[in-house]
């Protein structure tokens, strides 16, 4: 969000915010921390929403006996995060005692020139239209925007009466935005809950042959050529990673290796209707189907089936079902994972053939139904987020309080 001097209201300014900030202070890193309750708050990134809101739903906890607090009517600017996070801005409308981390900038003003709230707008509005991503510092895995750089960001600075208006009427507009978007998030987790018990229902409910599923398909993983090693990477041969599960038919993988690092590593070629299942991380229970040749790496797990006995789209479906129970079974470790041993010994119904065409037909189109409701949800979520965007455009632009200034100013 860049700001067009020209195009901007006669009574309205523009400040660096060094300018206009009575400090601007970074806070204080602390990596001996508690959830007990036990010391003050210690504000982190985590605790500035996307929507601009201090949430304390997770909270650090840190002993200190500085002086360094925050305040009512203070701006916290996040200062450092991912490239697409720095520069979250949130405004603290209550008193109470907290402190703040070293990813974290208190930017104090004096309220009679411009309003807490109102700057903390403008500058999470920078951030939603992606300033900050743009002039950050970027490092090792995160970026920042410094002191001197968030000093020399240019503000608009309006007659603190209209300020206040055009708080009121973001506040307002806001507002509505958020019960629409909290409904469609409603209806999405709705969607989803509806996905699962499609899944679990067609496949859960058969009767058939009681068994496992090592017994139902010959199951193996594969591996990862050495990193670096020249000759190993770039060829002909798609090499499926978890990122490249699409919970059915995998066509293209994001990279490929040659003969030589398929020979040089313990990656194997799988057959086209091969079913994948990933057992490593955050995505446990994320399947497909392989449509062509390809190696895979050792966080895939691989299931042969005969086609005349397990048909590879049923299997697919089965352990899509089974996705919640395979995320419990994983937990309790360092890094959540299944085992093969775990997923051999698994039961596993076997029914007939026309049982497990049957199911997959119906799910398939259950499924198909329900996707065209989601995307639909997901469109309407973009949506939402591009009206925010363009709201607080025209709000630091002077086009939310054009009718206000006339009636004000003549």
């Amino acid at each position: 969000m860049s700001i067009e001097i020209s195009a901007l209201p006669l009574t309205w300014m523009t400040r660096r915010l060094g300018e206009i900030a009575l400090e601007i202070q970074p806070g204080f890193a602390s990596g001996d921390h508690n959830a007990r309750g036990d010391g003050v708050i210690h504000v982190r990134p985590m605790n500035i929403s996307r929507t601009g809101q201090l949430v304390f739903g997770e909270v650090k906890y840190v002993k200190d006996k500085s002086s360094r607090r925050l305040h009512e009517g203070d701006v916290v600017f996040n200062n450092t995060n991912s490239p697409a996070l720095v520069g979250k801005t949130a405004v603290l409308l209550t008193e109470q005692e907290i402190a703040f981390s070293n990813h974290m900038t208190r930017v104090r003003v004096d309220q009679e020139v411009i309003d807490p709230r109102f700057l903390a707008a403008q500058l999470h509005g920078m951030w939603m239209n992606g300033y900050f991503e743009e002039i950050c510092s970027n490092h090792v895995n995160q970026a920042s925007v410094s002191t001197r750089r968030l000093a020399d960001v240019k503000v608009v600075v309006p007659p603190l009466a209209e300020q206040q208006q055009v708080i009121g009427l973001l506040e307002e507009t806001v507002s509505r935005l958020d019960l629409a978007v909290a409904s469609l998030r409603m209806a999405r987790a709705k969607a989803d809950l509806l996905t699962a018990s499609v899944l679990w229902s067609a496949t859960g409910s058969l009767s058939g042959d009681s068994t496992t599923l090592g017994a139902a398909a010959k199951w193996f993983s594969g591996g990862t050529p050495r990193t670096g090693t020249p000759g190993y990477y770039g060829g002909e041969i798609p090499w499926a990673v978890i990122g490249d599960l699409t919970e059915g038919a995998v066509v293209t993988t994001a990279k490929t290796i040659t003969p030589a690092g398929l020979k040089g590593s313990s990656a194997k070629v799988v057959e086209p209707g091969t079913v994948l299942l990933a057992m490593y991380g955050a995505s446990i229970g994320r399947t497909g189907i392989a449509s062509v040749r390809m190696a895979t790496n050792q966080a895939i797990a691989c299931a042969k089936v005969n086609p005349n006995e397990v048909r590879p789209e049923f299997l697919l479906r089965f352990l899509q079902a089974q996705k919640p129970a395979f995320v419990r079974a994983g937990q309790g470790g360092a890094q959540p994972n299944i085992s093969q041993t775990i997923i051999k010994a698994w039961p596993f119904t076997l029914p007939s053939l026309a049982e497990q065409d049957e199911a997959v037909a119906m799910i398939d189109e259950s499924l198909t139904r329900l996707s065209i409701s989601i995307a639909g949800i997901d469109r309407a979520e973009h949506l939402a987020a591009a009206e925010r965007r363009a709201l607080f455009n025209s709000a630091f632009a002077g086009k939310l309080t054009t009718s206000w200034r006339r009636t004000h100013h003549g």
